[in-house]
């Protein structure tokens, strides 16, 4: 009977512990990654929809990529300092600074 008690008592914790850090997996919610590309077909790693005036750009999902990046012509260029793309955007192969 003892065995039995001490069974349901852990089994009770094991999934009252999953179920608050299920909760807490939830809400923080997966960070928004994605992939913004301009009309040329040059795309960078974004973390939100960027837009500037005058300039046609898209934002996908990150899982994107895998189905579109390599089989389509989209040239791929990578954010570094030079190249932050909260400072400027891609168009035509070339950077354009606008902060």
């Amino acid at each position: 009977m003892r065995q039995a008690s001490e069974f349901l008592r852990k089994l009770v914790y094991r999934l009252a512990t999953g179920g608050v850090l299920s909760v807490g997996l939830i809400t923080a919610g997966p960070a928004l990654a994605g992939i913004t590309c301009n009309r040329d077909k040059d795309c960078w790693q974004t973390d939100r929809p960027v837009t500037y005036p005058n300039v046609a750009l898209t934002f996908h999902g990150d899982w994107w990529w895998e189905g579109h990046g390599v089989d389509h012509g989209y040239r791929w260029h990578e954010v570094d300092q030079d190249h932050d793309w909260r400072q400027g955007y891609w168009l035509d192969g070339q950077w354009h600074r606008v902060a």
